[in-house]
């Protein structure tokens, strides 16, 4: 089997043999110290919104969060978190190797860091490909051809050259129109038909907000195949009913929806005809499509939910470098028949133009592990004499050692990160060099923490352990 993780944070696909069996939305919560990803978060956006966070896929780098969440210090851990939920489903179908399809506007420290994780996951990335290369199935001769797809907080256009290869040649963010906006903005259009005929505001109770998020991709679908609905929002001791018109509750992003087509026209040109590839995610937007065809003229052609899988599957003989180490592809051998897509068994690539030496320069060689080189970490704590083995996963004192059933010391948790172990003293009270803890702090090789019996717990690295 093949399997293929496209990142993208309205919904991270994870498909088998371009099958999907699992999506994701981008989303993370604080939950009691634990971090809670994916749509059990997303379930939660509006009724806890200091608690969630949505960016760390968009931001993925070390950058420290504009608040911390439990032990996530930065971006890098909430997506470390989301990835380590979503390898947990592909281990248990007895998959450890995939191949990963990336928006384009990822830069070499995001990939090398995205690498990085996998590998923490137990996941063998065994390739690396642009999404709007991988998800464009067959050639469109006479056309110049461009990729849009949609995310949680932008709006990315590509341009693809076509020839004896597809190649990647522009990639442009259309300013900061995402989902997230978006789904805002018919919200708070559905809220105020809400009050206008009920009286009742729903964004006035978290509860309530949260019920109309729920339903709000339901009633969108509806509005847009029916042309009217009933929508009827639960509040639990009794249900509002409001009658909302297409034409009304659309028009919300009509302003947006024509940003989106003045700049693509920007990009474009006049330089021929053009086709323009969609997403499933854009074609699933209500009223774009048809702003595109209004002010683009241009050839649209709506992509499958599954499109980037099988394109990844399709051209994996390219993107699977075997021992060579992991590429990010962003050309692949292409067709300009236009009878048929390309075959799955495509021909190999032109012996005068690879998929290596044809990719941009930034791209074709392989990509540096993160810089600087990570510091010495303590790999064990010693208490009472006897050290025992720390890793990058929240560990309780008491897991450790014995401590009396109610003691704050079992509240005690040690985590290896990037800089050394983060301590969270729980409800105990320690003591570092005779000062107490304020809260969590990272510590390094040597460092001793005073437990709250008088016990030393000291920091070590034991030899062979941690890569040294």
């Amino acid at each position: 089997m093949t399997a293929v993780l496209e990142i993208n944070d309205i919904g991270l696909l994870l498909s088998l043999d371009a099958e999907p069996i699992f999506e994701s939305p981008g989303y993370a919560m604080l939950d009691d110290r634990e971090i809670v990803v994916g749509a059990d978060a997303l379930a939660q956006s509006r009724l806890q919104p200091n608690r969630i966070q949505n960016r760390f896929w968009d931001q993925l780098s070390m950058e420290e969060l504009p608040k911390p969440m439990g032990q996530a210090r930065n971006y890098a851990d909430l997506a470390y978190a989301h990835l380590k939920s979503l390898s947990s489903r592909l281990l248990a179908e007895g998959e450890r190797k995939v191949i990963f399809s990336v928006p384009g506007t990822y830069d070499r420290q995001q990939l090398a860091l995205l690498l990085g994780m996998a590998k923490e996951c137990g996941l063998d990335v065994v390739g690396l490909v642009d999404t709007a290369v991988a998800a464009s199935p067959h050639a469109v001769p006479g056309h110049n051809l461009y990729f849009l797809d949609i995310f949680l907080h932008r709006t990315i256009l590509t341009e693809l050259q076509q020839g004896v290869r597809l190649k990647r040649t522009r990639v442009d963010v259309l300013g900061n129109i995402g989902m997230s906006t978006l789904n805002d903005r018919w919200a708070n259009r559905i809220a105020d038909l809400f009050v206008s005929e009920t009286r009742f505001d729903p964004m006035h109770v978290a509860q309530t907000e949260q019920v109309l998020y729920d339903h709000l991709g339901g009633w969108l679908r509806e509005l847009d195949s029916v042309g009217a609905a009933e929508l009827e929002l639960p509040t639990g001791r009794k249900s509002y009913q409001v009658t909302a018109k297409r034409e009304r509750v659309l028009e919300a992003t009509n302003a947006h929806f024509r940003q989106i087509a003045e700049q693509i026209n920007t990009r474009i040109g006049s330089n021929g005809p053009v086709a323009l590839q969609i997403s499933h995610r854009v074609a699933a937007l209500p009223g774009l499509s048809k702003e595109l065809e209004q002010q683009i003229d241009c050839q649209i052609i709506e992509l499958e939910r599954e499109a980037a899988a099988r394109g990844a599957v399709r051209h994996g003989e390219h993107l699977v470098q075997g021992g060579k180490g992991v590429r990010f592809v962003t050309s692949v051998p292409w067709s300009l028949d236009s009878a048929s897509p390309i075959s799955t068994t495509t021909p190999g690539p032109d012996p005068t133009s690879t998929a290596q030496t044809a990719v941009p320069a930034a791209a074709a060689s392989p990509l540096p592990p993160p810089s600087p080189p990570r510091p010495r970490l303590p790999s064990h704590a010693v208490v009472h004499g006897i050290a025992h083995p720390l890793n990058r996963h929240d560990t309780r004192l008491d897991a450790l050692i014995g401590l009396p059933a109610g003691s704050d010391a079992a509240t005690i948790t040690l985590r290896v990160v990037e800089d050394g172990v983060l301590v969270d003293p729980g409800t105990a009270q320690l003591h570092h060099k005779r000062r107490q803890l304020d809260g969590v702090a990272v510590f390094g090789i040597g460092d001793r923490i005073t437990l709250p019996d008088g016990e030393e717990l000291l920091l070590i690295e034991v030899a062979g352990e941690n890569g040294s």
